[in-house]
């Protein structure tokens, strides 16, 4: 069993962890755009007021007043991704303390998260993301005091996770019930040999319903379904008037409009739902993924208490994300699979901070956090050598256009600059309108979108896509075997369009221009 660490030692291992961690992500920018981060500079730029992610434009405001005129806005925004990820690292590491984790546990912890792919991506990007994992292992760790407490305490305590948690990214609508089921009451812990473990009392902590409650409960669950019900039925508009309140309209428009594509589309196959999870949590996660089986041996093995407790439960919480994420389908590198991160490390600081027979953890978790490492560095080396900025590529695109023409682009990035570049141009997403969309039915809306684009009375220019969406296209040179449905429509409808097809521009920035004019 591992020996936690002196009260006098209360901080050292999170804070110490929390700023390797700091170091090696400003150490390591990715200073490129990605998803939304035009969007997000634009915007603390501008002094916008905060969009349906509550925090992100206050906070980089902050961010941007203290360091922007020394670093610039975008440089100070990669330090924003930097901190927050960071303070994610300190926080876990923190909780790992509490938990009565020995300095293996923690560190194991704090280092497993550190390298994990998607933290040290999205701690040297401009985006949402890094700033959704701090909101995540806060929420974490004030849900797990209020799990500790007693009465209106412990439900404050959850109110304040849930608040945190909401206002930090519309996701965590998911991860909702996770913290719930943390902090749900349970008998109280007198302490026990070794500090991890513990024996139970007859008091009850954390949340819980005495009869004097049920009346109320039920009054609060009628009054939320009618609040739901009525905003269900207003439109986006009635919401967007109230820029405090944007927020919330966005996360009922994102969520009608999720379960009416659900009703149109149908769900993804369970194949498809393993594919997109080993893309998008694999390459979030990397070696984190093991703490599922972690958290499994650990409900199994460990003596009642609290590790056994957060194993089970923590297994419990990651269900809604795992669920229904991949009905959603939109491929964001693992971000928004990033708030699993801080209990999937602490399920592996279990594992370590409480060694079986016969194991030898030090070893085993060296040889994982060195191999967590090489797969987070070498991802964020391939991001930077994969393919032109998004900035770049909208400049060296954006010559060859002309007014009222359409382009179909092949990531989020490029569409908010070429569409800041060439607000002429109508530009749209079609690989992530592809992503949502199952595979049974990606032909049939590549074909939609095409016909929609070449019959758009408000744009009669060209329709051009980005040669990211059909890579080394020839007429003349058949598709490989094995590519996928909708690119094989997309070859036939080049070859079958009644109007030329072109392939301008050199390697890297070429584009497919459908001549119409």
């Amino acid at each position: 069993m591992s020996r936690a660490l002196p009260r006098s030692s209360l901080l050292t291992a999170p804070l110490a962890l929390g700023l390797i961690a700091l170091a090696f992500y400003l150490a390591l920018p990715l200073e490129r755009y990605f998803s939304d981060s035009f969007y997000l500079v634009d915007r603390v730029e501008v002094g916008a007021p905060p969009y349906y992610n509550v925090a992100y434009v206050p906070l980089g405001r902050l961010v941007d007043l203290a360091l922007g005129s020394w670093l610039g806005t975008e440089r100070a925004l990669e330090v924003l991704s930097a901190l927050a990820a960071a303070g994610a690292v300190g926080l876990t590491v923190g909780i790992a303390r509490r938990l009565g984790l020995g300095g293996l546990g923690q560190a194991a912890t704090g280092l497993l998260l550190l390298g994990a792919p998607g933290c040290l991506f999205f701690a040297g990007v401009i985006e949402v993301h890094a700033v959704q994992l701090f909101g995540a292992a806060l929420s974490l760790r004030l849900a797990l005091a209020a799990g500790d407490a007693r009465g209106a305490l412990a439900w404050l305590l959850f109110a304040t996770a849930a608040l945190v948690a909401m206002t930090t990214h519309l996701s965590h609508l998911l991860w909702l019930p996770g913290l719930w089921v943390l902090a749900w009451g349970r008998a109280a812990e007198e302490p026990g040999p070794g500090g991890m473990f513990a024996r139970e009392s007859e008091e009850r902590v954390g949340l819980g319903f005495g009869q004097a409650g049920v009346p109320w409960l039920l009054g609060l669950g009628l009054v939320l379904t009618v609040v739901v019900v009525l905003l269900v039925r207003a439109d986006f508009g009635t919401w967007s008037v109230h820029p405090a309140l944007q927020w919330l309209g966005t996360l009922i428009v994102f969520g009608r409009q999720f379960v009416f594509s659900l009703w149109d589309r149908g769900l993804f196959t369970f194949g498809e739902s393993v594919d997109y999870l080993s893309v998008e949590l694999l390459g979030a996660h990397g070696l984190l993924v093991l703490g599922f089986a972690a958290g499994l041996w650990s409900s199994f093995t460990l003596p009642d208490g609290r590790c056994r407790r957060l194993a089970r439960r923590g297994l419990v919480a990651t269900l809604p994300a795992l669920l229904i994420l991949p009905q959603g389908g939109v491929l964001e590198h693992g971000g928004y699979f990033l708030t699993l991160a801080p209990l999937m490390a602490l399920q592996l600081g279990i594992l370590f901070g409480s060694p079986r027979p016969g194991i030898t953890p030090v070893s085993v978790a060296a040889l994982l956090v060195l191999a967590q490492l090489a797969l987070g560095l070498r991802g964020w080396a391939e991001f930077r050598s994969a393919e032109p900025d998004a900035r770049d590529w909208s400049v060296r695109v954006a010559a060859q256009l002309q007014p009222g023409d359409s382009v179909l682009v092949s990531t989020l990035g490029r569409t908010f600059s070429l569409a800041d570049e060439r607000p002429d141009v109508r530009v749209r997403d079609l690989a992530r309108d592809l992503a949502m969309e199952p595979d049974r039915g990606r032909a049939r809306l590549l074909k939609s979108v095409l016909n929609q684009r070449l019959t758009d009375p408000a744009f009669p220019g060209d329709l051009w896509l980005d040669g990211d969406l059909l890579p080394g296209f020839d007429p003349a040179v058949p598709l490989a075997e094995g590519v996928p449905a909708w690119q094989q429509e997309l070859f036939a409808q080049l070859l079958a369009a009644p109007v030329p097809v072109q392939v301008r521009g050199e390697t890297d920035f070429e584009l497919i221009r459908i001549v119409r004019r």
